[in-house]
């Protein structure tokens, strides 16, 4: 019996479970998601620096001198320091990045200066504390500087080696096998027989798989043929930890992925989903493994990947959020549907509200490759008018 969309969606957050936990380098983390909650090792700043170049002052030197001038004792490069006690009237040279000497509250931005024959004159006087970077104003030794659950992208890794920290823990990123299944199915770079197409999932799939931070992804063809399909799935399930199949999940003569798995005992979790596109959907699993039987058409394929499998793959490599962002937006233009099934529209956003592209057939890749989001259509209701208010699915890397 097929389920709603909600109910597909729940099972896959239900029963697919994190993998294990590894100890990687920190240059080798992109992409992993952080297995426990990283506290700082120190203060950030870990001392009291400057944040321009300029002169570090007393304020209320200048305050009380009515012609701001301060004799300049010395300076501060980068990566060193002063033990000098910033006297009355006295004023240091110092960089960005640098200490702040003792008895400095501010420090002035060389341009609101001008150089006297012994030190300089203030023209334009900040507010006290000003250009000075407090120790631990990012965050303070101790405290959670990330934590478990956090997608390590370039930023954080930059904020993680800020304490020095060379090795982290984080979960396994899952293994992933792509089986494209198909008689008709040429590759690219082949002429084209009567009846056959190009074939064109294996490359969308694998992509969207790597654009989401998982580099083990392996790609294999099969023909429409059980004997062949079932010895390729007993290999790959020992060394993947998800399969992804396209076509060959419906019920004709030559579709053969329901009854290989069933033969090797897979769990049917559900088959078939009350949507449009992508509503022979099949989700199984069997030893820790999952598997996932897509219908073959490319536009139905991708919007099967990102509402369902893309969560499993996050959900597996421990991701805090694995659904796509959300946001409700009214629509641009209305549309009519089938009330008995819900589904997903690709759509584009324009400010403040978004468009039902055109071309919306399962079998047609042109309206995905414009589309930032996908438009959530519930079950039960049948006409959308313009203005009214739509849950938009931001599609990744695109919001």
């Amino acid at each position: 019996m097929a389920v709603s969309i909600g109910e597909a969606k729940a099972l896959v957050e239900k029963e697919v479970q994190l993998l294990s936990v590894k100890e990687v380098l920190l240059e080798d983390a992109l992409g992993s998601v952080l297995a426990e909650d990283v506290e700082a090792t120190l203060d950030l700043p870990n001392f009291d620096n400057s944040a321009m170049d300029g002169y570090a002052i007393r304020h209320g030197d200048v305050e009380s001198n009515d012609e701001n001038q301060l004799s300049l004792v010395g300076e501060v490069p980068a990566g060193g320091f002063s033990d000098h006690l910033l006297e009355q009237n006295e004023t240091i040279r110092i960089f960005t990045g640098a200490a702040v000497p003792k008895g400095a509250d501010t420090v002035v931005m060389q341009e609101h200066v001008t150089a006297t024959d012994d030190g300089i004159k203030i023209d334009k006087l900040p507010v006290l504390g000003a250009n000075i970077r407090l120790t631990g104003e990012q965050i303070g030794v101790g405290e959670v500087a990330l934590v478990k659950g956090t997608d390590l992208n370039p930023s954080a890794l930059g904020f993680l080696a800020s304490f020095g920290i060379t090795k982290v823990k984080v979960f396994e990123s899952p293994a992933v096998s792509v089986v494209i299944t198909g008689d008709e199915l040429v590759d690219r770079g082949n002429e084209l027989g009567q009846g056959q197409i190009y074939e064109s999932n294996s490359i969308a799939l694998i992509s969207a798989i790597k654009e989401s931070g998982i580099e083990s992804c392996s790609m294999h063809r099969c023909l429409d043929d059980k004997d062949a399909l079932l010895k390729l799935v007993k290999e790959l399930s020992d060394k993947s930890d998800l399969v992804i199949f396209t076509g060959g999940i419906s019920v004709g003569d030559y579709d053969f992925v329901g009854e290989v798995l069933a033969e090797l005992q897979v769990n049917e979790v559900f088959y078939k989903v009350r949507q449009k596109p992508g509503g022979p959907l099949y989700f199984g699993k069997k030893a820790g493994k999952y598997y996932f039987g897509l219908p073959g058409n490319p536009a139905a394929v991708m919007s099967c990947f990102y509402e369902y499998v893309l969560p499993a793959l996050k959900k597996m490599k421990g991701s805090e959020h694995v659904f796509l962002p959300q946001a409700n937006l009214p629509l641009k233009n209305g549309f009519s549907k089938n009330p008995k099934k819900g589904g997903f529209l690709k759509g584009k956003i324009h400010e403040n509200e978004v468009e039902i592209l055109d071309r919306q057939s399962s079998s047609m890749m042109r309206s995905f490759a414009k589309a930032d989001c996908l438009i959530y259509v519930p079950e039960n209701k049948e006409k959308f008018e313009p203005g009214e208010l739509m849950e938009i699915h931001y599609l990744p890397q695109r919001k």
